[in-house]
């Protein structure tokens, strides 16, 4: 408004005054009946306003009851909701504990017939077994028995055969020393018929003596080959009984070597069995780890979807850069090993569950910001975000906080405390880390309900909250709401530090299972290898006993054969013997005769022996028929005997002793003690797998129980939320009802309000003049007062407040007036001031971008010069446009442009083709984004009009500024042409399929390929046309 209307305003109430100055006798009647009509309405206006406060305050009242109940009922609703929620997850854990328990019975049940079976085999092996243990027993008793028997017959059998031996002997040298003396004596008979004959058969004794000796010479060459026959029948005896013995020796080692064997399979056979027994239990320490791993590995799984649940939870409550910030923190924290990072607020604070809200209504997005020691931290990983475009980070230096001092009010005791007492952490990390919580926390009080934290707002200024995460902020403002408890930024945080907890003693139990897995089945694999090497070495050692068995024999046969021919070289000596002997006494006998007289008679001695030889040759006869006959009785009964001792009981007692061999008591022991092992383990194992599926259907059935009770909290939960929310239905009815009746006792008390207001000022007495008076004597004195007034009808009533007004409102311009003379010098001068820095900010402006413009046209154009022109207004324009009504005269009227290509003529803008202009466009564009950079500009087919070593040049242009030091900037640019293709980083190309635009990376190749198959069609169009 103008000076020239304030003064017209100020002389139109001077003349208002005058007039009403004239109506002040009749109001002064006027007034007396009105002050009486007004403290008569105010009286009335007083008591219904009293009475409507006092409903209102009833009203109040039930509505806070309702807000309370209805308070409560949402409490309860939103735990049930909470709990319902979790009985949900409960029911699915245990849904799915179900199944794999009903895997695990239905596997334990088949694992427990199995070992049924087992048991059942073992027992079975075990009794066969002990049925041979008991037949080889018996065996071995009952052979043991008859070899005793056996040797006994044998003893006697060979007493029998020594003493036919010796019979046999003594009857063989009978019978020799007949044969030998039969011999002599015929002998000796046929010398003497031979003697006689000698005197017919010789001349004279010389001759007779010539055939002797020569006779003696072919006796005596017999003679020389029989002894040396003899003596080569000795030394083969000698030899024969060497061989024997030796023989004997070798078939004593054999037996001690066969017994050797037999003793190492029986220690190969124990260390067989305690192999079998080790890896037996082995295997059940293994099937114990698996089903311990097993166990462990359901709590994993089941931590890793809690814990990716609450993950998700926290990544929803986050923003997108802050979480890939975060992470990427974490990662170089570990990779360039930083130290001095402390972690987020929210992972460095622990407070009471109840204060969780409040806490994070609090602190907002402030729990993410990353405490470290000092900025140069935080520097340097803020360069390592941004080098790697890894997400955005806040980070609290505690080099840097210097938080103020704040005093508590201690006016509302316990109902309003400072919320930072209720926080812990932990300061050994860092003595300064309190610093950082009081910066967030500090300056808020944790306040019992909104009523206090609102006073507290008030009259201490500082800002509130409630438990319910209600704001009151010191500026006055109210901040409040429903906040869903189940999608809490603390709990889950909490939750994933306790997952984290849990995990970490997980993965040690499962990295402890698996080290034990690894060192039992080490032991097993060597277990496994030395039984195999053990039952390898078994059948070896077997076969090697076999072939000790058959050498044992065959030793006992060569020695046998040893003997037999001892005995027959025994028996060529005494032969060779005897007719060296028979040789000897011819020998003897013809030199005898030698020198003797060749007489046709024999001597007395020779006829006397001659004589007596006759008959002793006869009864040498019949004793020699008498004792072969014997020889042959004692030759039959020694080889009936040594048959018998040979053939019969020495045989039997080699079967015997074979059957002994063969019964393997010691290999029986160990294959008893083995499937004795065998079945204690089966029996073990069946127990355990009984156990096992015992408690598995015990766990089964108490998830089973556990199931449907946890269906039946379910359903009642459900029961509850459908009566909650049928009482929140209710109760909203109720607080509708009760919101309406205060609505109404509102606008009845506004109404009264603005009545007392319309009152005007009231006389000193109105407030205790009629106060003892009844409503219907007011109202009656009322209407009186009423009538009396409508008198007054002609009299202005309000010519008092009137005048009053006017005389303030003439004031009121007055002030106006000056404070506006003051406020027009006031923004003339601010005008000047800043018309000045403006033309100094365009000259500023201009003079960068014209440099610039010059820069970037001479590298788009090359040869080319452009100049950017600022055009002015003539002094005189501008001084007649001040004289006119506008009041702000702009000094420059606009920007030309001045260009030349290479040809020397400078052109302006309607001088220049459609490309050139638009090459200048893009060059006015570069030289403004060098002095306003931005981050990022979006080009649609701005080379379209340009030539093609144009686009060569602004493609070349984009590049450097996409790459500059300083400001550096992203371009994404729609073209048609191969210039800014070959100059891209990333190509995208865009397909239309189906009505549906995609847009995928493409390569380079594929881009310009399209580009000159576009170009192509485009020529072959135009060729068309």
């Amino acid at each position: 408004m103008s000076p020239g209307d304030h003064g017209a305003q100020v002389e139109q109430l001077n003349a208002q005054l005058k007039t009403l100055e004239t109506e002040q006798a009749e109001l002064a009647k006027f007034q007396a009946a009105d002050k009486e009509r007004r403290s008569l309405e105010y009286t009335i206006y007083d008591r219904e306003m009293s009475q409507t406060r006092d409903k209102l305050a009833q009203v109040e009242e039930e509505r806070k009851k309702e807000a309370d109940q209805g308070g409560e009922v949402q409490d309860r609703l939103v735990q049930a909701r909470a709990s319902l929620k979790a009985l949900d997850r409960q029911l699915k854990q245990a849904t799915a504990a179900g199944t794999d328990l009903a895997k695990q019975v239905d596997e334990a049940n088949r694992a427990k017939k199995a070992l049924v079976t087992r048991s059942a085999q073992a027992h079975v092996s075990l009794s066969e077994v002990l049925d041979r243990q008991r037949s080889s027993t018996q065996t071995q008793e009952r052979c043991e028995k008859e070899l005793q028997q056996l040797e006994g017959d044998i003893e006697a059998q060979q007493a029998v055969v020594d003493t036919a031996l010796q019979a046999l002997n003594d009857q063989e040298q009978r019978t020799s020393d007949n044969a030998a003396e039969l011999t002599r004596c015929r002998k000796r008979l046929q010398d003497i018929y031979e003697k006689q004959g000698r005197s017919a058969r010789f001349a004279s004794e010389a001759e007779r003596d010539a055939w002797v000796n020569k006779e003696v010479k072919g006796l005596q060459k017999v003679l020389s080959t029989k002894q040396a026959a003899l003596t080569e029948a000795e030394r083969g005896v000698a030899t024969c009984n060497a061989a024997l013995l030796q023989q004997r020796q070798v078939t004593g080692a054999k037996e001690t070597t066969y017994k050797e064997k037999q003793a190492e399979v029986g220690a190969c056979e124990q260390q067989l069995t305690a192999l079998t027994q080790r890896r037996d239990a082995l295997m059940d320490q293994r099937k114990a780890m698996w089903r311990e791993n097993e166990e462990v590995q359901a709590r994993l799984h089941e931590l890793l979807d809690t814990k990716k649940r609450y993950e998700k939870q926290m990544d929803s409550a986050m923003p997108w850069d802050v979480r890939r910030g975060l992470e990427a923190m974490r990662r170089l924290v570990t990779q360039h090993a930083i130290s001095g990072v402390y972690g987020t607020l929210i992972d460095l604070l622990d407070v009471l569950q109840q204060l969780y809200t409040a806490v994070e209504v609090v602190a907002g997005n402030q729990l993410f910001q990353v405490v470290v020691d000092s900025d140069e931290t935080a520097s340097r990983i803020s360069q390592l975000l941004v080098r790697e475009k890894a997400g955005r980070l806040t980070f609290i230096p505690l080099n840097r906080l210097q938080p103020r001092n704040t005093e508590y009010p201690t006016t509302w005791g316990s109902d309003a405390l400072p919320l930072i007492q209720h926080i812990k952490f932990d300061a050994k990390l860092d003595p300064r880390l309190p610093l950082a919580f009081q910066q967030v926390f500090g300056k808020t009080m944790l306040c019992k309900d909104l009523d206090t934290a609102t006073q507290v707002m008030r009259q201490a200024h500082m800002d509130s909250v409630t438990i319910q995460g209600e704001q009151a902020f010191k500026k006055g403002t109210l901040k409040g709401g429903y906040l869903d408890p189940t999608r809490s930024r603390l709990e889950a945080s909490k939750r994933l530090q306790a997952i984290g907890r849990d995990l970490e003693g997980i993965n040690a139990q499962d990295e402890d299972i698996r080290q034990r897995q690894a060192a039992v089945e080490q032991e097993m694999w060597r277990v496994l290898s030395d039984r195999q090497k053990a039952e390898a070495r078994l059948d070896h050692l077997k076969g090697i006993v076999q072939l000790h068995k058959d050498a044992v024999q065959g030793a006992r046969q060569a020695e046998a054969a040893a003997q037999a021919q001892a005995q027959g070289a025994a028996q060529r000596v005494t032969g060779l013997q005897a007719n060296v002997q028979e040789q000897q006494g011819s020998i003897q006998e013809l030199k005898a005769e030698l020198g003797t007289s060749l007489l046709a008679q024999l001597s007395a001695s020779e006829q006397q022996d001659f004589t007596d030889l006759n008959p002793r040759l006869k009864q040498l006869q019949e004793e020699a028929d008498g004792m072969q006959e014997a020889l042959l009785q004692a030759q039959t009964a020694h080889a009936e005997a040594s048959t018998r001792l040979s053939s019969d009981l020495l045989l039997r007692q080699q079967r015997l002793q074979d059957d002994l061999a063969a019964a393997d008591l010691p290999g029986l022991e160990a294959e008893l003690a083995e499937r004795q092992a065998e079945e204690a383990a089966a029996k073990a194992a069946l127990a355990e797998g009984q156990g096992r599926a015992q408690e598995l259907e015990a766990k089964a059935g108490e998830g089973r129980a556990s199931l449907s009770e946890l269906k039946g909290q379910i359903e009642q939960l459900k029961e509850q939320l459908a009566t909650g929310d049928q009482s929140v239905q209710d109760e909203a009815k109720r607080m509708e009802a009760l919101m309406a009746k205060r609505s109404a006792l509102q606008a009845k008390r506004g109404d009264l309000e603005h009545k007392i207001r319309d009152l005007g000022t009231l006389p000193a007495d109105a407030f205790q003049k009629y106060r003892e008076e009844s409503l219907p004597a007011l109202h009656k004195r009322l209407t009186k007062t009423q009538a009396k007034l409508k008198t007054f009808g002609h009299v202005n009533k309000k010519a008092l407040d009137q005048f009053q007004s006017f005389t303030d409102q003439r004031a009121d311009l007055e002030r106006r007036l000056k404070e506006n003379d003051r406020g027009e010098e006031k923004i003339k001068e601010l005008i000047g001031t800043l018309d000045l820095r403006k033309d100094e900010a365009i000259e500023r402006t201009f003079r960068g971008v014209a440099a610039n413009f010059r820069e970037i046209f001479a590298a788009l154009a090359p040869q080319g010069r452009g100049e950017l022109v600022m055009h002015r207004r003539p002094q005189a324009e501008r001084d007649s446009a001040r004289d006119g009504d506008d009041s702000v005269v702009e000094k420059y009227s606009g920007v030309g442009v001045k260009v030349s290509f290479g040809a020397g003529e400078t052109l302006v803008m309607k001088q220049l083709s459609g490309g050139q202009k638009t090459l200048v466009a893009l060059a006015l564009i570069f030289a403004i984004q060098r002095c306003d950079p931005a981050p990022f500009y979006l080009f649609d087919e701005i080379d379209a009009a340009l030539d093609p070593q144009y686009r060569t040049t602004v493609a070349a242009m984009i590049a450097a500024q996409a790459t500059d030091e300083h400001n550096p900037a992203q371009f994404i640019i729609t073209t048609f042409h191969p210039q800014l293709i070959l100059k891209a980083d990333t190509v995208y190309g865009v397909s239309h399929t189906n009505r549906v635009s995609r847009v995928d990376v493409v390569t380079r190749e594929d881009a310009l390929e399209f580009v000159q198959s576009e170009e192509q069609h485009e020529g072959q169009g135009q060729a068309t046309q």
